[in-house]
């Protein structure tokens, strides 16, 4: 009996540990969405990351920010096969004045995601 109230105590903590953080990411990437400038940028290359077991490909964009100056990042999500090609155009996400906040506008940053936000 007791063994399995500490199991129940244990799997309502962790759930309620997993809604406070679900709840923080929602209202983070909601600031995000309602602050974000949309723009047009360019990949220029694919940058390795290589793991113990693998290799994936980061891309590198640059874009034109507001005040017109070129702003080259690297995103944060990778993948193996690469989802883009140098030269293709993309989508870009950025907060004026936040130099760390570029993001591709894709499905795990934010395309298809943004249905299910209220913005």
């Amino acid at each position: 009996m007791k063994t399995l109230f500490f199991v129940k105590l244990t799997s309502l903590v962790v759930g309620i540990a997993l809604l406070v953080v679900s709840v923080f990411l929602l209202l983070n990437t909601k600031d995000f969405l309602s602050e974000a400038v949309v723009t047009q940028g360019t990949v220029l290359e694919l940058v390795e990351s290589r793991s113990s077991d693998s290799i994936t490909y980061r891309p590198v964009v640059q874009f034109t920010n507001e005040s017109g100056q070129l702003v080259n990042f690297t995103s944060s999500t990778s993948s193996n096969p690469p989802s883009y090609s140098p030269g293709q155009q993309v989508e870009v996400l950025y907060q004026p004045g936040e130099r760390n906040s570029p993001r591709i506008n894709s499905f795990f940053h934010y395309g298809e995601q943004r249905r299910f936000l209220p913005v």
